[in-house]
This record gives structure tokens, sequence and C-alpha cells, in this order.
């Protein structure tokens, strides 16, 4: 013989279950946000790193090198003609404070 149904009981046992199912959607949306905030974070460290170059397979790179006649080819270095001990006379001075300017701003 089937046994009555009591309201209350059923209603608790309902209301048990449904705070489970919302205790457990919780936790996976928070999961969910927790997984993402740590892509961001990533993503941005990765973004904000300066890069390192790569090194090459070969160990140096040469800078000469050799053309199909067998002649050596590379940077060409202009030869340096004035001495490197003084200041070239066109470079600029700087103006110490406190002295007149020579610029005439009037219109």
């Amino acid at each position: 013989m089937p046994q009555p149904i009591d309201m209350q009981t059923e209603i608790g046992r309902t209301m048990a279950a449904e705070r489970i199912q919302d205790a457990s959607a919780r936790a996976a949306l928070l999961a969910q946000q927790r997984a993402q905030s740590e892509e961001d974070k990533v993503r941005l460290t990765q973004q904000t790193q300066v890069g390192q170059a790569q090194q090459t397979d070969g160990g140096e790179i040469h800078e000469k090198e050799e053309n199909s006649d067998g002649q050596e080819r590379g940077r060409k270095h202009r030869p340096s003609t004035a001495p490197q001990d003084e200041a070239a006379p066109s470079q600029r001075k700087a103006i110490e404070p406190g002295t007149e300017h020579e610029f005439d701003v009037s219109v």
C-alpha cells in the first residue's frame, strides 16, 4: 500500500534540491570567472614583457659574406676625417640659466 505524501516533507526536499543546484551553478560561474581572470593576467603579462631576441642556429652572425665571385662584402664604413677629441664647431652650446636669450618674439 502506498505511503501518504506529506506536503511539508516534499516541499523541504524540493527546496534542498534547488539550493544545491543554485550553489553548484554559483561555484561553476565563479570557477569560470577565475579562469578568465587568470587568462587575462597571462595575456597582459605577455603583452607587457619585452620580447627576447631569438638566437640563431649558426652561433655568431658574420658581418662579412662572400658573394658569388668570391669577394667579401659587408658594411662600408666612412673614414673619420674629424679628430675625435675636439668638439665640432657646429655643435650647439647649452644656454646657462640666468642669461638672456637672443630670441625675438615680437610681432
